[in-house]
Formats: structure tokens, C-alpha cells, sequence
């Protein structure tokens, strides 16, 4: 009987034992599948915010390319005033800018670009972002910021295919600048790294129709 009753025991509590496993087992599962859910909502609510900003990238992009200036620069405002990270934005910010210097506003060029490069993360965006800025301070009649600005930007992408456009537009400023031996440094450096391109050829005839000055002695 005693036997009996230890048996008893015995298989109730490995029962107990199975159940509260189980049991165990249950809620790991059940929260493991409620984070999984969880996950998968996060992921499709970005995915889909993702879409809607790329979405209202390409409706700013289709009604500047028709000529609605204005709708696209709404469109532009309301999504950066609505998101405020990801490479969408940075590239909002570059038509943005591109926008006000087709408007001939330079000086909002420049605050728009450089708002643009303070919250730019990607790498691939900022070459553009300067460039748009150098064009911004080059439109407003800033050439030693435009020309700052270049510069800039052969220090951080010495590498990068606009590389020669830059150096084109150094020559331009200095020139414009008359600084004549940092035009000429910077064609000089044109046509070592890029000879017999449309870039250095441009650079060479701007130089020899358009000669900077030297000022005069005060």
C-alpha cells in the first residue's frame, strides 16, 4: 500500500511537473509570438512610412519637372515639416534649394542647403547638398564662402565624379575673385588629374577670355 502511495505520488507530481512545463512552455511561446507580432507592426508601419515619404518625393519631383514650382515646393515643405530623418528628407532639402535658386532666391538657397547638411547622414547626399550650397553663396555674390564651400568638398570627396565640376567652379570664383594664382592652382590641378575633358577645356577658355585682374596697388 505504502509502495502503492509513493507511486501515486510520484506520478502526480511528475504530472504536476509536465503541466507546469507546459504551462511554462506556453507563455515563453505566446510571448515570444506576441514580440514577433509586435516586430512585424513596427516593420510594416515604417515600410509603409517609407513608401509615403518616397511617395511624396516623386509627386515634389513630377510637378517641378511640369513646372508646378509652387505645389512642388508645398508638397516639399509639408515633408519636411512632417518627417525629420532618413535619406527622403536629405534629398527633399536638395530640391528644396534647387527650388528657391530657380526662384532667385539665393540667401533661402543657403539656409535650406545647410539645414539640409546638418541632418544629413548618408554620404551619398552630401556631395549634392554642397554643391547646391557653393551654387547658393556663387548666386548671392558670396565667392569667398562659395569658394570655402568647394573647397570643402574636395577635402571630404577628393574621389567623387563631380570632383572635376568643383575644381571648374574654383577656377570660376577665383577668377571672379581676381585671385589669380588660386584660379590658377586649381586649373592647374584640373588638368593633371582630368586632361582633354569638357571640364578642363572650359576651365582654360574662362581663363584665357576672362583674365582675373590684379588690383592695383593702393
Amino acid at each position: 500500500m505504502l509502495r502503492e502511495n509513493l507511486l501515486a505520488e510520484g506520478l502526480e507530481k511528475g504530472f504536476l511537473k509536465i503541466i507546469k512545463h507546459k504551462q511554462m512552455s506556453l507563455a515563453i511561446g505566446v510571448t515570444l509570438a506576441g514580440g514577433l507580432l509586435l516586430t512585424s507592426v513596427i516593420f510594416l508601419q515604417r515600410r509603409q512610412l517609407n513608401e509615403k515619404t518616397w511617395q511624396m518625393l516623386a509627386i515634389a519631383q513630377s510637378q517641378i519637372a511640369q513646372g508646378q514650382l509652387s505645389q512642388g515646393i508645398s508638397t516639399l515643405n509639408e515633408l519636411t515639416s512632417r518627417y525629420h530623418s532618413g535619406a527622403v528628407l536629405e534629398q527633399a532639402y536638395h530640391l528644396l534649394g534647387s527650388a528657391a535658386l530657380a526662384q532667385g532666391n539665393p540667401q533661402q538657397a543657403v539656409t535650406i542647403y545647410e539645414e539640409g547638411l546638418a541632418l544629413t547622414a548618408n554620404e551619398n547626399n552630401r556631395p549634392l547638398l554642397m554643391i547646391g550650397l557653393g551654387t547658393a553663396y556663387e548666386e548671392g555674390g558670396d565667392l569667398n564662402k562659395a569658394a570655402e564651400t568647394y573647397e570643402r568638398f574636395l577635402k571630404d570627396f577628393p574621389d567623387h565624379f563631380l570632383t572635376p565640376r568643383i575644381l571648374l567652379n574654383l577656377v570660376r570664383v577665383r577668377a571672379l575673385s581676381n585671385n589669380l594664382d588660386a584660379a590658377r592652382q586649381s586649373y592647374e590641378k584640373l588638368l593633371t588629374l582630368y586632361p582633354d575633358t569638357p571640364w578642363t577645356k572650359r576651365a582654360g577658355a574662362y581663363l584665357s577670355t576672362n583674365p582675373p585682374q590684379k588690383q592695383p596697388n593702393s
